[in-house]
């Protein structure tokens, strides 16, 4: 297996870590005091998130009108899937509309 030198780091666990569009960071817990980890979509994968929806839902439609909204339906059913631990509440709420 060959790794990717421009994609592979090393990093202490101080540090926010972005892998798999997520980034990981660690915050107090307001009740225990203590540390905890926590998730959030990556910037850069909100934003080509953002990109590939218009593309989807691009004026000309030239797909039709029911296969971009089915193009469409499928896309942010995926995306939130995958990135449901990465979401807020809020952020979820949206996508179930």
């Amino acid at each position: 297996m060959k790794v990717n030198e421009d994609k592979t780091k090393i990093c202490h666990l101080s540090q926010d870590v972005k892998f798999l569009g997520y980034t990981f960071y660690k915050r107090r817990n307001k009740d225990s005091g203590g540390e905890e980890w926590k998730t959030a979509v990556y910037k850069k994968s909100r934003k080509k998130f953002k990109n590939t929806v218009r593309e989807i839902l691009d004026r000309r439609c030239p797909l039709g009108l029911g296969k971009c909204k089915s193009k469409l339906r499928k896309f942010i059913t995926g995306w939130a899937n995958y990135f449901k631990y990465g979401l807020t509440k809020n952020e979820r709420l949206k996508f179930e509309q």
